[in-house]
């Protein structure tokens, strides 16, 4: 068996990411205009904007699929039938 086939995937990601870190170092680096630095700001904050409402989004509905869920549960205890609920949930989120 080859050193290659030994190494787990841990590894091999260890090994790509110090290569591509090497390689990064030697490419020789102009430096940034402020124009250049001005759009890359602005950019950055903009995006940084866009991960924000992204994780407040998920955030929110991960809350709603709890409460969903909470019902779901409260509802199977008291012995109700939930299986229409499920079934029509599961007809909504097909295309």
């Amino acid at each position: 068996m080859c050193n290659q086939e030994k190494q787990t995937p841990e590894l091999e990601i260890q090994a790509r990411i110090a290569r591509l870190a090497e390689a990064e170092e030697k490419v020789l680096k102009k430096p940034v205009s402020g124009d250049e630095l001005r759009v890359l700001t602005a950019v950055t904050a903009r995006l940084d904007q866009l991960l924000a409402r992204a994780a407040e989004a998920e955030v929110q509905e991960l809350h709603s699929a709890a409460s969903r869920l909470d019902q779901l549960l409260n509802d199977i205890s008291k012995g109700k039938d939930v299986r229409t609920k499920l079934k029509r949930r599961d007809q909504r989120e097909r295309p």
